[in-house]
């Protein structure tokens, strides 16, 4: 197995791996990396158990189907199939709020099948940390505490006939492509990683390598890892969801120089969101309905306005679907006691004097602010309402 103090650790050793897979044509490596790769060897490790079944993998198919979703989300199209790579940041979006299903549930073929996004949850990863693919000390830092690091690299044609014995330097810049893997150890003798990869056990070293660091920081293209495990088979859902909290409060951005409003809230059950609005109960107003695409929880919906927003009665709005498949469309109400007032000129005015164009002057939402920038609200992950420049508007059913 190896150890920090001798330089070396090889986590293959371990019980905790599954075996070798094989994406075969299907550019779904990504998942494969994440998902069957990292999320099964936490998962195998919180039950203490060997991952020899396949009810006990997290299926790289679900993990895959739901990161191409993932992508749709945030505007971008991959399509299933052979060029169909996606990102190892939303992939880790997906494996920890999220959550997939198992290779039972969802086996690997060697074709693109789906009947659409799944509410399986057998798999969930406790959170995910980011480390620079320079940064050695960090990735075997990781690796000493039993914790793979999938990352993705550029690599030559070379990498193809990778043979038994041999380290893997990427000397030239002729890039084939980009694949993701899963550092499962290394050797300070080597100057090396342990890397599983996703091309079967007839490939390489029985489907393992070893790559460079100075590859690796040279050539990768960002690593992650789940410093703090996995929850395997997670409480089962009845698809019944309903608010447990939901609060409103107004915070102002310095940075953005700006206004926010912001709707912390908490669902009885994870529920897939589809589309969400925000609502002035007090004004009859709300925002335009937006899309969302994602399985939520625990988050927050925020806004922003030039603006103080007015004190009263705020909602949140759900639609979508629940983790049995009914169609809900759910709300949950809250008071904004500490707002403010809105200004047109040098004119100010209270709810009960504004005009209709007032009121929509009152928003002058802005959008395309980071997504992770939280200036002074350290409320958790948002999930976005902030990313499309919108007015209220009067309240349509």
């Amino acid at each position: 197995m190896g150890n920090a103090s001798s330089g070396q650790q090889d986590l293959s050793n371990e019980k905790f791996l599954p075996p070798i897979g094989n994406q075969e044509s299907i550019g779904s490596c990504v998942a494969w990396a994440t998902g069957y790769g990292l999320t099964t060897y936490e998962a195998a490790r919180a039950l203490n158990t060997t991952p020899a079944q396949p009810n006990q993998y997290a299926s790289p198919l679900d993990t895959y189907l739901k990161t191409i979703e993932e992508h749709r989300r945030n505007g971008q199209i991959v399509q299933c199939g052979p060029n169909g790579g996606t990102r190892l940041d939303f992939a880790m979006n997906v494996l920890t709020k999220n959550g997939v299903g198992s290779e039972s549930e969802f086996p690997y073929g060697p074709g693109c099948y789906a009947t659409g996004v799944s509410a399986k949850r057998t798999f969930v990863l406790n959170s995910s940390r980011f480390i620079k693919p320079s940064e050695v000390d960090k990735i075997k830092n990781s690796i000493d505490n039993h914790h793979p690091v999938a990352f993705g690299i550029s690599l030559t044609h070379d990498f193809q006939n990778y043979q038994r014995g041999q380290i893997y330097s990427n000397p030239s810049s002729d890039f084939e492509g980009g694949h993701a893997m899963l550092i499962v150890g290394y050797d300070d003798s080597k100057q090396a990683y342990k890397v599983q990869n996703s091309w079967g056990a007839n490939w390489g070293d029985s489907g393992y390598c070893w790559i460079k660091y100075s590859a690796v920081a040279r050539d990768g293209n960002g690593c992650v890892t789940a410093e703090t495990g996995a929850t395997p088979n997670p409480p089962e859902v009845t698809g019944n969801v309903s608010f447990s909290s939901v609060q409103a409060l107004q915070y102002y951005s310095i940075s953005g120089q700006a206004y926010l409003l912001v709707m912390p809230f908490e669902l009885s059950e994870p529920m897939y969101v589809t589309s969400a609005r925000l609502l002035y109960i007090d004004g009859n107003l709300s925002t335009p309905w937006q899309p969302i695409y994602q399985w939520v929880r625990s988050t927050y919906f925020w806004l922003g306005s030039y603006y103080n927003y007015l004190p009263g009665t705020y909602a949140v709005e759900l639609a979508g679907n629940s983790s049995t498949g009914n169609q809900i469309d759910i709300s949950a109400s809250a008071t904004l006691t500490q707002g403010g007032y809105i200004r047109s000129g040098n004119q100010h005015f209270s709810s009960a004097e504004m005009t209709d164009s007032q009121r929509v002057a009152f928003s002058k939402l802005y959008g395309n602010r980071k997504r992770n920038e939280k200036d002074h609200i350290d409320l958790g992950e948002p999930v976005i309402i902030n990313g499309h420049p919108s007015k209220w508007q009067r309240t349509t059913q």
